[in-house]
């Protein structure tokens, strides 16, 4: 965490995704570094390479610009009901593991989450991100960014080139822990073994919005 319904017919809703068509490609960004970044994964606010995310998107028979939350959930992932459809990197942009197309008619809006092994689900009304049993490696070399990617404008068939853009935000906060020894062991060598933090929530829900600066009150 970052789309199931229809070839459609006029009014005909036929709750599959066409397997035929133009591919769903999707170009992720973050305006902020993420940990992979300072492992050396990539450069500048470019997605980590080698991280797959989930991708909700919401179909409606509506104009593409149109802002919707009634919409119908458009891609359907084979991990779980009302789950995100997972995406990976396919050189110029990242496309579904399963290949997704756009639907004939209608528009979609699109949300997603990283990354995508978490146990993330998403609702469009109010743009809420509900996470379960949260859990970060113990090692500092393995830890990763929980990003949200805020409801897109909704979007209709793009052409083969043109990508969806996702926006990546951080929903969570960092913890750098100094420690600073007095001037009379600064020339001594001191090793930590172990930095325990109680009380750490690992589930909740968490709104979109609050990535603008709202407070994590719901956490």
């Amino acid at each position: 965490s970052l789309l199931a319904i229809a070839a459609f017919a006029s009014c005909a809703k036929t709750g599959e995704v066409p397997s035929d068509g133009i591919e769903i490609k999707i170009a992720p960004i973050t305006k902020m570094q993420t940990k992979a970044n300072y492992l050396g994964a990539v450069d500048g606010n470019a997605y980590p390479a080698n991280e797959n995310f989930d991708v909700y998107a919401y179909w409606k028979e509506v104009p593409a610009g149109e802002t919707f939350t009634d919409g119908i959930l458009y891609l359907q992932s084979e991990k779980e009901a009302n789950s995100g459809a997972e995406f990976t990197n396919r050189g110029e942009y990242w496309g579904g593991v399963e290949m997704y197309f756009w639907p004939k008619t209608g528009s979609l809006r699109f949300a997603a989450y990283s990354p995508s092994h978490l146990n993330v689900t998403h609702s469009q009304d109010g743009d809420k991100y509900s996470i379960y049993e949260y859990t970060q490696p113990t090692q500092t070399d393995k830890t990763w960014d929980f990003l949200v990617a805020p409801t897109t404008p909704s979007y209709s068939m793009m052409t083969e080139t043109e990508k969806v853009a996702v926006d990546f935000k951080h929903a969570l906060s960092w913890i750098t822990i100094k420690v600073k020894a007095q001037d009379a062991y600064a020339a001594q060598a001191f090793e930590i073994k172990k930095v325990t933090i109680n009380n750490v929530k690992n589930q909740g829900d968490f709104v979109a919005s609050m990535t603008d600066g709202i407070q994590y009150d719901e956490w």
